[in-house]
């Protein structure tokens, strides 16, 4: 043996650094806004632009051609994004640590069960009172909704690419990013969140769950092995 390291290995440590370095940035976008927003209850500047936009006719024409003007910003709005997606949220994670259990990949399946609920505690437990934001009577930063969503969708990513490979990820990213998406645009529609809380709660969420896979060793792209007997 010549004492170099196999091109796997050599590529696996540089995968992990590149997370690394993702969790780092994202970390630190969730502390600088929580910097701008601690102790406050008013909006940023970005926040009221971002909310004019939301706001705006245009995307309420948009979301009326979809004939979902029931739930935006009135009728079931509310009970949709406090209750149902969130619930959504978690029996999709739910359902790929059955399915990561049923792969034999231990590793992932810990990933779902604990990644999204670690960093929804984080949130929730920690940032929350320590930045001490308000919206309305509530604890805002970061939101804890944006939080799950990003945190599940982040989930759904990085499982598509350890199974399946960048391809298949890329065809499903859209499904997969749907869910925080819509989550943010109605959390600020329905007046539950600032942008910004939803920006760092987002933040959290990705940053979360990419920490707990490389701890994990659960973000390499590449099948778990076959424990069946030979």
């Amino acid at each position: 043996m010549d004492g170099r390291a196999d091109p796997a290995s050599r590529a696996g440590a540089v995968h992990k650094v590149e997370l690394g370095l993702l969790c780092a940035g994202l970390y630190g976008l969730v502390g600088s806004l929580a910097l701008l927003v601690r102790n406050g209850s008013t909006p940023l500047r970005v926040d009221r632009v971002v909310t004019r936009l939301v706001d705006s006719v245009r995307l309420g024409d948009v979301v009326a051609a979809t004939h979902a003007g029931g739930l935006w910003p009135h009728g079931a709005g509310g009970r949709l994004i406090g209750d149902t997606l969130p619930a959504a949220a978690a029996g999709l994670a739910l359902g790929l640590a059955v399915l990561a259990g049923l792969r034999r990949d231990y590793r992932a399946a810990a990933l779902c069960l604990l990644g999204p609920l670690l960093a929804v505690a984080l949130t929730d437990s920690v940032l929350k009172p320590l930045v001490d934001r308000h919206h309305g009577r509530a604890l805002a930063y970061p939101s804890g909704h944006a939080t799950g969503a990003a945190a599940v969708a982040a989930l759904l990513l990085l499982l598509f690419h350890r199974w399946r490979g960048w391809r298949v990820t890329a065809w499903l990213s859209p499904v997969a990013l749907a869910l925080p998406v819509v989550m943010g645009l109605a959390l600020v529609r329905l007046d539950f969140h600032y942008p910004t809380d939803v920006i760092g709660g987002t933040a959290m969420g990705v940053a979360t769950v990419v920490a707990l896979a490389v701890a994990l060793g659960a973000e390499r792209a590449t099948p778990p092995p076959n424990l069946s007997p030979d």
